[in-house]
């Protein structure tokens, strides 16, 4: 991802309208799921990550200086002034348009201390002793160079900061074990063909994706790129604090591209998408699934063999032996 030619690529994917303005596309959109992604993240349904990571800075005087990791079009970095839990508030992405538009956003919104400026993260120098608090909100999974970043991330927090990771660890490349998409195709068929429509491809979903190399590279060849290491090299560097799996596993497979057609009081889909919740939880909980989604609160620590001593396993791939077989 140093490559100038695949950055371009990934500025240019990243910092379009469309993604902008994309909306009823992540699995997360369907409010049960949100919830019970909370619940996982916090213990309690109705407390998101933002507000419960906010816990973690009460040590931390006022005005607090934060860094936002891959901030895209600024929605973090809005919610982040708005609570007031952090006072400035920086925000760097390979994508110029969008730092330029979060940038444009905050100005319109008379919203003090927030600056944006685009830089990609693979070679990102940040300065010493800067920051109360660095975020990273699915941004590190689009990271080749992991390993600079987090070294850079160590240095620019200042004593007693804290990195908050809310991120995509699963499959790297988003190459889908056979298995789990097998479970995925039996969970689709069971939604009515009415709320699997899709419609940026304007198409029904019949089946879990299946993508291409070729296309990821084409399209962002940043995607996933290292998400298996996110959490083994996280851990090698920083103190966990606070650490849970999200699951979200089965849930991305089936609802990704069709989350907006969902609406929470519906008769017909209610039990469904309850049903999955139960069956991504047990599986991921059980060992049977690796879990897709985590979310760390960490903090630099002063032995530099933290990993030894960290109570942490990480699940990275299944045991296709444990799961279903269907004919």
């Amino acid at each position: 991802m140093t490559d100038n030619n695949a950055g371009q690529t990934v500025a240019d994917y990243w910092g379009s309208q469309e993604v902008s303005k994309a909306s009823g596309i992540q699995w997360i959109e369907v409010p049960q799921i949100g919830r019970n992604v909370n619940l996982r993240a916090t213990g309690n349904p109705y407390l998101g990550w933002v507000d419960h990571s906010a816990e973690f800075l009460t040590h931390l005087p006022k005005p607090r200086k934060a860094l936002s990791l891959g901030c895209g079009f600024g929605s973090l970095e809005r919610i982040i002034r708005q609570k007031d839990i952090c006072q400035f508030i920086d925000g760097v992405d390979i994508a110029d348009n969008a730092t330029q538009t979060a940038q444009q956003i905050a100005n319109e919104s008379k919203l003090s201390g927030l600056n944006y400026w685009a830089s990609d993260l693979n070679t990102l120098e940040l300065p010493p002793n800067t920051y109360d608090v660095v975020y990273a909100h699915a941004s590190l999974h689009h990271v080749f160079a992991l390993e600079h970043l987090f070294d850079e991330v160590k240095k620019t927090l200042k004593p007693g900061g804290i990195f908050i990771s809310y991120e995509y660890v699963g499959p790297a490349q988003m190459q889908f074990p056979k298995p789990h998409l097998d479970i995925a195709d039996r969970l689709v068929k069971l939604i009515p063909v009415e709320y699997r429509y899709q419609k940026r491809f304007n198409a029904v979903k019949e089946e879990a994706p299946r993508l291409k190399l070729s296309d990821m590279n084409r399209v962002d060849p940043s995607e996933a790129i290292r998400s298996q290491e996110v959490l083994p090299l996280l851990a090698n560097r920083f103190a966990f604090k606070h650490f849970r799996y999200l699951a979200g596993s089965l849930l991305l497979l089936v609802f990704n591209d069709i989350a907006g057609n969902f609406k929470e009081g519906d008769p017909v889909t209610d039990p469904l998408i309850e049903f999955m919740i139960y069956l991504d939880n047990l599986l991921v909980d059980s060992g049977i699934l690796p879990s897709y989604h985590s979310y760390v609160v960490c903090s630099v620590p002063d032995d530099e063999m933290i990993a030894q001593q960290q109570d942490f396993s990480f699940t990275l791939s299944s045991n296709p032996s444990g799961l279903p077989k269907f004919s």
